[in-house]
C-alpha cells in the first residue's frame, strides 16, 4: 500500500459510516480537544484518496472542535477495497476502550468481512462456493481476533 504525507483541511474528510455503526457518534472528549488545540494532532489521520477517514475518526472530530485550519493526514495513494478499509478500521481501533456491545459489533462485523473475503479466495481458487471449512474457519479467526485484542485465549472466554 502506498501511501503520502499530507496536510488538509479537517472539515473536508468524511468519516466512514462502519465507525459510526460500530462505536457511536460522541463528541470528543474536552481534555483531548484542548489538548489538540495546543498540541495539534500528534498522529496523522489516515485517509483513502477521496478524503474518507480510517483512522481518526476522534482526532478528526477534536481537531475540528480546536478550530484547526490544517492537520496531518497519511493518504492512500491507491484504490482500496472497502473490506480492506472495513478491517483497517476495526483493526486502528484495537487498544480502545470498548463496551461488550461494540465489541459484539466488531466481532459481527469481522465475521461478515472474513466470509466475503472466503468467498472471494474461493471465486478466484476456482471452487465451489458452499460453506466449507474455509468459510467456517473465517468465524473462528474473527471471534480468535476478538478475544486476541482483548487478552483473553479462547478457552478463558468460554469459561467465562
Amino acid at each position: 500500500m502506498k501511501r503520502i504525507h499530507d496536510t488538509v483541511d479537517p472539515r473536508t474528510l468524511v468519516d466512514h459510516p462502519l465507525n459510526e455503526e460500530l462505536y457511536g457518534n460522541f463528541p470528543p472528549d474536552p481534555d483531548f480537544v484542548a489538548s489538540v488545540k495546543r498540541l495539534g494532532v500528534l498522529t496523522p489521520v489516515e485517509i483513502t484518496k477521496d478524503r474518507v477517514v480510517i483512522s481518526g475518526h476522534r482526532r478528526k472530530q477534536a481537531a475540528i472542535r480546536a478550530e484547526l485550519d490544517r492537520i496531518e493526514v497519511l493518504v492512500h495513494t491507491e484504490d482500496l477495497d472497502d473490506l480492506v478499509i472495513r478491517q483497517r478500521i476495526i483493526e486502528s481501533n484495537r487498544n480502545r476502550e470498548k463496551t461488550r456491545e461494540q465489541r459484539a459489533r466488531e466481532y459481527a462485523e469481522l465475521v461478515r468481512v472474513e466470509k466475503e473475503l472466503a468467498k472471494r479466495r474461493q471465486q478466484a481458487a476456482g471452487a465451489p462456493l458452499k460453506k466449507s471449512a474455509s468459510e467456517k474457519n473465517s468465524e473462528a479467526r474473527a471471534f480468535a481476533s476478538v478475544l486476541n485484542w482483548r487478552g483473553v485465549s479462547p478457552c478463558q472466554e468460554v469459561k467465562v
